[in-house]
């Protein structure tokens, strides 16, 4: 696939995320404020002359790999991993999955601790690979299951 044409369907796919997930965002996910696309006539590719830009708020945060979890309260570790769980799960309510959830596209707030689901522009719709009710509640419950365990594995219990 050529670069453009990834670039643009991980922008699509974000934004598409980003409007189902709505009544999550600036709490369980980003705040996004909007989105636009800007040409550059002057670049060499023609492939490179447009560009998708997905506006989020800042926020500052910590990779859950690199959260200090022996600094957080049994009650702190117990919160997130509801809130992330929850997260998870209202995505996949909202057709929004992903390959694969990884320790690397959650992250805890530097302030209040609380759990963020980031990337999104590697979402997809089940639709658009033509997955029924039914694989779609098997792939979900694989990927909590999956996040269960490595939550534990962090220490999230």
């Amino acid at each position: 696939m050529p670069r453009h044409v990834a670039a643009r369907s991980y922008f699509e796919h974000e934004k598409r995320a980003y409007a189902a997930l709505k009544a999550i965002q600036g709490k369980g996910i980003d705040k996004c404020w909007g989105y636009f696309t800007c040409k550059f006539h002057a670049r060499e590719l023609a492939d490179d002359r447009e560009v998708a830009v997905i506006v989020l708020d800042y926020w500052e945060g910590i990779r859950l790999t690199k959260v200090r979890v022996s600094k957080l309260s049994a009650e702190e570790r117990q919160r997130f991993r509801r809130e992330i769980l929850g997260i998870i799960n209202q995505s996949f309510e909202n057709d929004i999955f992903f390959p694969r959830i990884t320790e690397h596209i959650i992250w805890m707030s530097s302030d209040n601790k609380q759990a963020r689901l980031r990337g999104l522009e590697y979402s997809y719709s089940p639709a658009e690979h033509g997955l029924g009710d039914e694989k779609k509640s098997q792939i979900a419950q694989q990927h909590v299951k999956r996040v269960e365990r490595f939550l534990a594995l962090y220490g999230f219990t």
